[in-house]
């Protein structure tokens, strides 16, 4: 299940969680960084 979600100029990227990945995974409720109006670099 995709927790939240993001996109930058277009590009779409999902991540939970709730899944064991390589990537980024960590959700606001979790206390990740990313907010609406928040810059990120990819």
């Amino acid at each position: 299940m995709i927790d939240e979600s993001f996109s930058v100029k277009g590009v779409h990227f999902e991540y939970a969680s709730n899944l064991e990945t390589t990537g980024f995974n960590q959700t606001k409720t979790n206390g990740g960084p990313i907010d609406e109006g928040k810059y990120v670099l990819i």
